[in-house]
């Protein structure tokens, strides 16, 4: 049985990385590929994407040559800042650039959807994720948190008491816990999806595409053609566009200072993220549990010291550590270690 405590997981690159979504470096050069337009003499596209070019032919025709020029410019400079949100964000005042920036990031997520350990082309109401091959991931783990004592009569309840703040754009968590559900409780489709849809996911940078909702407005997980590229460029924020978004921050702040656990999956602790998650505001947060892969010891520092700013963060005289902080190394490894504390 889960915690009676509320606990809130927090979800960066790194925990959609273990079902081989790219990260870092490789998202970047994704972004610079699709990006990377040649045409022949002809006005035939030698490189980069169709289905990006497309869009910016089709549906921005009088602005054609902006946009590949401002792609132009993000396949040059994407690979020397540290994301393309960090670029598009640097560049907030070109239109263009940002126009360009969320067509790619829309086509590189859905791609690696689609290329994810999650997916599955469905051929009849029977076919489902391949469960077994996510046994090294912190999926499973996670929803042991979740389904560990709840019986099929109870399943009303099974998100109590937990909320997720996802700083990625993929539709990872959702799609995975859908298919779940269905295969322990064979519940159908359908339901699993209402009973998901009931988990509060809050997204500082919105998404790819809506999986929940209206069935017109739907964006299936891994989809091969564009979303509605109006709905796209709305859902898709910058750092810029976040942060005007008083009512959006409220929401996350607040969940996160209810929160008496939190559960940091994959982040890499980006200042920018942080002041996101917090503000001045009384913490009733009593434990920290979070990923360290790719941190130094020398930065440890400096991440304990951006946790305190959303948690209750004490020391014990004469011991150098706060006792509340719990790390692991992997995503996974955390669900393995901890399994009985986060339950306590």
């Amino acid at each position: 049985m889960r915690s009676a405590k509320k606990v809130v997981f927090i979800l960066g690159a790194g925990a959609s990385a273990e079902v081989d979504l790219p990260i870092g470096k490789g998202l970047r050069a994704d972004i610079a590929s699709l990006l990377a337009f040649q045409f022949t003499d002809f006005n035939e596209l030698r490189r980069g994407n169709r289905a990006i070019a497309d869009v910016i032919q089709r549906r921005f025709a009088s602005e054609s040559r902006e946009l590949f020029d401002a792609a132009s410019r993000i396949c040059k400079g994407v690979g020397l800042v540290e994301s393309i949100d960090d670029y598009i964000n640097t560049h907030a005042s070109d239109s263009f650039v940002s126009i360009v920036g969320k067509l790619a990031i829309a086509r590189a997520i859905l791609d690696s959807e689609k290329k994810s350990k999650l997916y599955f082309k469905r051929k009849n109401v029977n076919d489902t994720i391949n469960f077994v091959g996510l046994d090294r991931t912190w999926y499973p783990g996670f929803y042991s948190f979740l389904q560990t004592g709840i019986q099929k009569s109870g399943l009303g309840a099974i998100f109590e008491n937990v909320s997720v703040v996802c700083f990625n754009y993929d539709r990872c968590i959702e799609h995975y816990l859908v298919h779940a559900l269905d295969a322990t409780y064979h519940i159908g489709i359908e339901k699993s999806r209402e009973l998901v849809e009931q988990l509060p996911i809050l997204r500082p940078y919105g998404t790819v595409g809506e999986y929940f909702g209206d069935s017109s407005r739907i964006v299936e997980f891994g989809r091969d053609s564009f979303p509605d590229v109006s709905d796209l460029l709305k859902n898709l924020r910058t750092y810029t566009e976040r942060i005007d978004d008083e009512e959006g921050l409220a929401a996350i702040r607040k969940i996160v200072s209810d929160a008496e656990v939190l559960v940091f999956l994959g982040c890499a602790f980006h200042e920018n993220n942080m002041k996101i998650l917090s503000e001045d505001i009384p913490s009733k947060v009593k434990a920290v549990y979070f990923t360290r892969r790719g941190i130094s010891a020398q930065d440890m520092s400096i991440v304990k010291k951006r946790l305190s700013r959303v948690s209750e963060i004490k020391r014990v005289p004469q011991q150098s550590d706060p006792t509340n902080l719990f790390p692991a190394d992997s995503c996974y490894e955390l669900f393995d270690s901890y399994r009985m504390s986060l339950r306590d």
